[in-house]
């Protein structure tokens, strides 16, 4: 060792037999996140000192590193002091010892530069060490997506000459992948790229040789993957998948367990990858044909609309067959596809408004609040339906659909406001509220009374991470609960949930849902269900408009709220911290300071990257210059880019 090293050693180091250490130093670096570490880099350059004289293989590696590469309280003047501790051994006379600790350090703090001079240093120091290299023959030498690369790879023989005799039999054949299908994932994106006609003659032949299968799990994997391929599936492909898929029904649809039988997911998925080809009218009498009442919600929405001469005959075959499971079927696609309907057919549903049978009434619900029509809105309004009277969980959708006719019909001037509102669920609330002052002044006294029952809430149960999309407009459909996986709390548990079962899983899904059910039941025994019902952020802007009094008051008890209570109304406050942005900023920078330090109950997200609507509050009022703070102290504190936890399962509860 050179002088400078002894002497470092000397001051910083000092030997000890104990055993534990390296969780100690954990417990070190964990105590240390948060905190300036350009003082401690002295000490953090003995540990690695101390990690590279006498290595331990539980030492905390990625501790150390995520602790100085996610540092944002001073990162720059960190890094400085890290090449500064580095420089004595750095020095030519240095050992490789010591040239092993500052290359640790170095590849810690995230810098490109830091990280290049690592990889230097330790390409130094152990020149004679075997390196791995994968060394495929069939993985490209050229990047597939790298838009410069003109040229394709010297080994696309070879690859092209493995895409041909690959066996398609072994591909999407179970829940795991086989070596054929890495291989087939590794060859793609060459074979897009450079040969696209090898590329789609694989997907051709593994697509005929799918739809022959007989195991029906390989079989249901098979229709999973051709969803991918649908674009360029053959018309003969096209037509055997559309034979499968409205082929009577293979099972029925829940087995005794309350779990989805492979083989209607057989059926579901394959006129999912085939609907793309057909028309409206095709698709209609396809699902006819299966004679289910039951379709996967990615299926219905890939519907296209239906002529309306093909609806009139539909609902006339299932009418004429009292069949209500046909009848469902097309009520529930003229939905779904936006199908125009005739005047036939509108007053064909106005039985189906009063239908004793929840589904059917539901279904009918939808189709008049997205006609329109004031006919059909008026029968509705003489049913005298009331939000009030259904199941507020198990009627969920039955509630949302006929608070969108009353709204309508409010808007068509067929209802007063407030007679609407006191008869429409609390998640139309929003909407009424823009609708006039007697609407916004309906909604506001409801609110209110919700919102101080809500506040008074205590002993809040344990339930699941959950996170639900927030109510946005009146047309979407209605927002579904999604429970979300928690972090396997050690690797033990990841390994577990990897090896679980499918009755395991639907176990462990069980039990989740119960839990939050108890805590459903206990916010509606409070009568407190505004901490579960979404308020739109349009109808805060109406009343903060409106009643900035109201506002004010909604902002003091939030503010002084504890903090399961303002967990369970994170919603609430979130798009009340949106409406107050432009005339009380420091109340909605308070506001939104709170909402980012705590995590709600139900996480309401925004998109298909499921953002957490806080932040795209947040980011909507960036324009105000103390919202604007917040935004980027956001960004400067995140650790990652990650968004939210993974979706599991969902509820229409």
């Amino acid at each position: 060792m050179s002088e400078a090293e002894r002497e470092f050693i000397g001051k910083q180091l000092k030997e000890d037999s104990r055993k534990g250490l390296p969780q100690l130093h954990s417990y070190a670096l964990e105590l240390m996140a948060g905190k300036p570490l350009a003082p401690a880099i002295p000490a953090l350059m003995g540990w690695a000192v101390a990690s590279a004289l006498n290595p331990d293989f539980d030492r905390p590696d990625k501790h150390f590193r995520h602790l100085m590469r996610f540092n944002a309280v001073d990162w720059l003047p960190m890094r400085d002091a890290v090449r500064t501790a580095c420089e004595p051994f750095l020095a030519t006379e240095a050992s490789n010892t010591g040239k092993r600790a500052a290359a640790t350090m170095l590849s810690a703090t995230g810098d490109p530069d830091d990280a290049a001079q690592a990889h230097a240093i330790f390409g130094t120091i152990t020149p004679d060490r075997p390196r791995f290299s994968l060394n495929d023959p069939l993985y490209s030498a050229v990047d597939p997506c790298d838009p410069t690369a003109t040229q394709a790879p010297e080994n696309i023989g070879a690859i092209v000459t493995a895409s041909r005799n690959a066996n398609v039999a072994e591909l999407s054949t179970g829940l795991g992948m086989t070596p054929q299908d890495h291989q087939v994932t590794r060859s793609m994106p060459a074979l897009a790229r450079f040969e696209p006609a090898t590329a789609v003659e694989l997907r051709h032949k593994f697509a005929r040789q799918a739809l022959d299968r007989a195991n029906v799990l390989s079989l249901r994997q098979a229709m999973m993957a051709l969803l991918k391929d649908s674009a360029i599936l053959e018309p003969e492909i096209v037509t055997r998948l559309v034979s499968i898929g409205s082929s009577p029904p293979a099972s029925e649809f829940l087995t005794d367990k309350g779990g989805v039988r492979d083989e209607w997911l057989v059926q579901q998925y394959a006129l999912r990858a085939a609907f793309p080809h057909r028309s409206g009218d095709e698709q209609l009498r396809a699902l006819e044909a299966g004679g289910g009442n039951e379709a996967l919600l990615d299926l219905l929405e890939a519907t296209s609309p239906a002529s309306e001469t093909e609806i009139d005959a539909a609902l006339d075959r299932a009418l004429t067959s009292r069949d209500n499971n046909r009848l469902a079927m097309v009520v529930n696609f003229a939905q779904f596809s936006k199908s125009s309907l005739s005047n036939a057919a509108k007053s064909r549903l106005i039985p189906l408004l009063s239908s004793p049978d929840g589904g059917m009434r539901m279904r009918a619900l939808a189709l008049a609040a997205r006609s329109r029509d004031p006919v059909l809105l008026k029968q509705f309004l003489a049913t005298g339906w009331d939000a009030a009277n259904c199941d507020a969980k198990n009627g969920h959708r039955e509630i949302w659909y006929g608070s969108r006719c009353l709204l309508v019909a409010a808007e068509l001037g067929l209802i007063g406001a407030a007679e609407a509102v006191g008869r429409m669920g609390p998640n139309f609330y929003g909407f009424a509220a823009q609708l006039s002052d007697e609407g916004a002044k309906s909604v506001a006294d409801r609110v209110d009374v919700a919102f101080h029952r809500a506040i008074g809430v205590n002993d809040i149960p344990e339930f699941p991470l959950v996170q639900q999309p927030v109510t946005a407009i009146e047309g979407q459909e209605p927002p579904l609960l999604s429970l979300v996986d928690q972090p396997a709390r050690d690797m033990q548990q990841a390994f577990e949930r990897l090896g679980e079962d499918d009755d395991a899983f639907q176990q462990r899904q069980k039990r989740s849902w119960k839990a939050f059910d108890r805590f459903v039941d206990h916010v509606t025994l409070a009568d407190a269900r505004i901490i579960l019902d979404d308020f739109s952020w349009g109808g805060f802007d109406a009343i903060v408009a409106r009643m900035p009094s109201l506002a004010e008051s909604w902002k003091q008890a939030l503010l002084v709220a504890g903090e399961g209570v303002f967990r369970a109304m994170h919603a609430f406050a979130t798009g009340l911290a949106r409406a107050i942005a432009p005339s009380d900023p420091a109340g909605a920078a308070e506001l939104f300071a709170r909402t980012a330090s705590l995590r709600p109950f139900v996480n309401r997200v925004i998109g298909v990257s499921s953002i957490p609507a806080e932040a795209v509050a947040a980011w909507s009022r960036a324009s105000i210059t103390e919202v604007r703070k917040l935004c980027f102290a956001r960004l400067d504190a995140a650790a990652n880019d990650s968004l939210t936890p993974r979706v599991t399962s969902n509820s229409s509860g």
